[in-house]
């Protein structure tokens, strides 16, 4: 019995700390108003993706989730064109990103997709997922050779094949 005494005594003392510490919380309601004239000429799938990319990294230099705008072959000369172009400096973090400057890179980006078209429609996560899948596509084959090399007997023949997995 003492011991549970103990316990309760505890847990009050924790009640009462906890207790102590709670601080008054401001809330408030923020209604956005679109505006008329976006800051941003471009579609906004185009506008979406790119700062979607920048700020997938945002702890990290923004120059991060810009080159994941590009395919893996091609992506560090056009992440450092498209920086050059926009005029932003690439050790900036994404928060510290101004709307002229993300217009910037908006313009920049756009100008590559009029000479690639096919850079709209890529997404890094694609190419990642496909990655194992390649390295993968070798195995099967790998697999069936070495299953015919286990399977020949001490004459070199080939056994008949076992329905067992084991």
């Amino acid at each position: 019995m003492e011991g549970v005494d103990k316990r309760r005594e505890k847990d009050e003392g924790r009640k009462e700390q906890n207790t102590v510490n709670i601080r008054p919380v401001d809330v408030g309601v923020v209604h956005f108003t679109p505006l008329v004239q976006p800051q941003i000429q471009h579609p906004f799938k185009l506008v979406e993706k790119v700062i979607r990319n920048v700020f997938q990294f945002r702890r990290k230099y923004c120059y991060k989730g810009v080159e994941k705008l590009f395919p893996e072959a091609s992506r560090f000369e056009l992440t450092q064109k498209m920086l050059q172009n926009a005029d932003v400096d690439p050790t900036l973090r994404p928060t510290e990103l101004t709307i002229p400057q993300f217009r910037a890179l908006a313009d920049a980006y756009a100008h590559l997709c009029t000479h690639e078209p096919s850079l709209l429609h890529y997404e890094f996560r694609e190419e990642l997922r496909l990655k194992p899948l390649t390295k993968q596509g070798n195995k099967p084959e790998d697999t069936f050779i070495m299953d015919e090399k286990l399977n020949k007997n001490k004459h070199g023949k080939q056994e008949k094949p076992t329905n067992s997995l084991f």
